[in-house]
């Protein structure tokens, strides 16, 4: 039986706590995990190459979240990576960031509900194009 592909995740959070977290959960469903707690580091990463998921907090020193969304959601390398933003403060997730990203998610949030949202995700017909 042929291997199925690798899913692939790239969490982008200031927070070394909330990385964990997000890191274990999305170990235990199967994927394959790089992270970042730099936005400027992160940023360059995701102009280089893609994943199958990205879990991006908004708000984070020197480069925020929401600037890295707009600034990589539009590159034709993402153009199949679903983008999870994550935030405490409701008030980051504008509409142009509600309206283009695949999900918001409000922290703190229960990990199984990640799980189960992430799971889900995984399971749409485009996650590995």
């Amino acid at each position: 039986m042929p291997d199925s592909p690798q899913r692939t995740a790239f969490i982008v959070d200031d927070n070394f706590h909330n990385r964990q977290v997000a890191r274990i959960a999305l170990e235990n469903i199967g994927f394959q995990v790089e992270e970042a707690a730099d936005s400027v580091g992160a940023y360059q990463t995701l102009k280089e190459r893609s994943f199958n998921l990205l879990i991006l907090d908004l708000q984070m020193p020197n480069v925020t979240g929401n600037t890295i969304f707009n600034n990589i959601r539009h590159l034709s390398i993402h153009k199949d990576m679903k983008i999870v933003v994550m935030t405490a403060n409701p008030h980051m997730a504008d509409d142009s960031i509600q309206d283009k990203a695949d999900f918001v998610l409000l922290k703190p949030y229960d990990i199984q509900e990640f799980q189960t949202l992430v799971h889900k995700i995984s399971l749409s017909r485009q996650f590995f194009q």
